[in-house]
């Protein structure tokens, strides 16, 4: 089904034959995905594997990643990282359970990825204080927020200028 948001064309694949067209048959085609204004700004003008378009650019940063940072061996070399932070995990569950506490496991789990992620980019935890402190949550926080808020502008360019939600 064809649909269009404002000046975005959208296609909606409702059934798996379809799926099967736009994910494998013509993926080429539908590779790309429409530009938006948060993008652009959170990716310093769409410079990365995530929202960078199709091309030579986004195959060689593709390649980059899949070579250096998702390597087996670069996988293997945060195992012993990842496992102890798994028991740790695990153990403050098992705490929560013996106290009887309700726990938040959405939120826990949120804070495990970030507190592997941090260990692994930073060499700290996402929690530590000092992170804190230089206001990183809060960076993250608002990045994520202003990454999956829609803009007026994104769909009708037009109305870019008006900057309506700053």
């Amino acid at each position: 089904m064809y649909l269009r948001f404002g000046f975005v064309p959208t296609i909606v694949v409702s059934s798996p034959a379809a799926a099967e067209l736009v994910l494998k048959t013509h993926d080429l085609i539908f590779a790309g995905r429409a530009h938006h204004q948060a993008a652009k700004e959170i990716s310093y003008d769409h410079r990365n594997v995530v929202f960078a378009p199709y091309g030579p650019y986004w195959r060689n940063m593709r390649k980059l990643c899949t070579l250096e940072l998702l390597s087996n061996l670069r996988i293997n070399q945060f195992e012993p990282m990842r496992r102890a932070e798994t028991e740790l995990f695990v153990g403050s569950l098992r705490r929560a359970a013996r106290k009887r506490e309700t726990v938040d496991i959405s939120a826990r789990v949120s804070a495990l990825i970030g507190d592997m992620t941090c260990l692994m980019v930073f060499g700290r935890k996402f929690a530590d204080g000092d992170l804190d402190e230089k206001g990183f949550k809060a960076v993250i926080a608002e990045t994520l927020q202003v990454a999956a808020l829609p803009n007026i502008s994104d769909y009708f360019p037009f109305m870019a200028a008006l900057d309506l939600q700053g």
